[in-house]
């Protein structure tokens, strides 16, 4: 399945969001999975896209995906991912959200295909290995 990777990038420390990344890329592809991340695929470059640059991306990709799978491990809110995840819905793509244990996001959780809570990172493999190819 090709997944689109959704995550928080503004005010985050991008060292610690390249880590859990580089978790959850890894275990997905290699579970068979082919991935696509904004951060990851342009280089882990730590500068921000203008908005609509960055949007118009994401967009694109999400268009060629099969699901979106969403970070959701603090409280801060994104309109980058909202609006990620609205997209995804209207094109009936599959919605994984992978949510810390420390917070909940009840609208959204209703909406996921499969939503994931985990209390670490170091738990999400036995959890990403089930979803379906």
């Amino acid at each position: 399945m090709k997944i689109f990777i959704s995550n928080k990038f503004k005010k985050e420390n991008k060292r610690k969001l390249k880590k859990k990344l580089e978790k959850i890329i890894s275990c997905l592809e290699n579970c068979g999975h082919k991935t696509f991340n904004l951060f990851r695929d342009l280089n882990w470059k730590e500068r921000e896209l203008p908005p609509g640059k960055a949007i118009s991306m994401a967009f694109e990709k999400i268009k060629e995906s099969d699901a979106i799978l969403v970070l959701l491990d603090n409280k801060k809110e994104s309109q980058g991912i909202f609006l990620e995840i609205e997209f995804a819905k209207a094109l009936n793509k599959k919605i994984i959200l992978l949510v810390s244990g420390k917070y909940s996001f009840p609208t959204l959780e209703g909406i996921a295909d499969k939503p994931i809570k985990f209390k670490n990172l170091n738990e999400i493999d036995q959890k990403l290995n089930e979803i379906e190819n």
